[in-house]
């Protein structure tokens, strides 16, 4: 392919980028950067006056912090992370139901 994709109209057509070719090199960089120019899509609105966090259980950060004490002792440097830096509501969440953090507890003896 020579030229430049997308150049001139109507482009040439081993330069256009259609629904065959815009998920593939070298057509995806250009299609990624005008994802609306190939695919329909509409803008969903928000209203950021109705943002809400998600309840944490009680302790739940001091529960990470405790669970990096106890991987502290296998690797130093993650004693020098600040879980608060790090961390937020959908995370602790994801770690919450997950499990992460029983299963931390429960392989290293610790109790909750």
């Amino acid at each position: 392919m020579t030229g430049r994709l997308m150049d001139g109209f109507p482009p040439r057509p081993e330069t256009q980028v259609t629904l065959a070719n815009w998920r593939t090199s070298p057509f995806n960089r250009w299609a990624f950067h005008h994802v609306r120019e190939i695919l329909p899509s509409a803008d969903i609105a928000h209203d950021p006056a109705k943002v809400r966090e998600l309840p944490l259980k009680p302790g739940a950060l001091e529960g990470l912090r405790n669970v990096q004490r106890l991987l502290k002792m296998r690797n130093p440097k993650i004693g020098e992370i600040k879980a608060e830096d790090i961390i937020d509501n959908r995370i602790m969440r994801k770690l919450e139901d997950s499990g992460f953090i029983e299963r931390v507890y429960s392989t290293y003896g610790a109790k909750l």
